[in-house]
């Protein structure tokens, strides 16, 4: 969209990471050149909060903060926990 500042990084699932397979550094260096090219200031993600947390730890060491925890509700009646992160490009 012309004008708009924000890139959203989406559906980077690094789950097990098979060899071969990129990490979430590769995927967030890709989605920052992409912000760069488009001339954004924000990138955005979200991500699954299990796994006592590992997900949003690594998004944090590549220089994102937490914004914002949310509950999606599943098919099965159970709830996906996530967390929105963000970081300046």
């Amino acid at each position: 969209m012309a004008g708009d500042t924000r890139v959203m990084l989406a559906r980077a699932s690094c789950r097990g990471r098979p060899s071969g397979q990129l990490s979430i550094a590769a995927l967030v260096a890709d989605a920052r050149a992409e912000a760069e090219r488009r001339g954004a200031r924000l990138l955005r993600t979200h991500c699954w909060t299990g796994e006592d947390g590992r997900v949003v730890r690594e998004y944090e060491e590549l220089g994102f903060t937490a914004t914002l925890d949310f509950e999606e509700l599943r098919s099965d009646g159970s709830f996906w926990r996530g967390q929105v992160l963000q970081t300046w490009v």
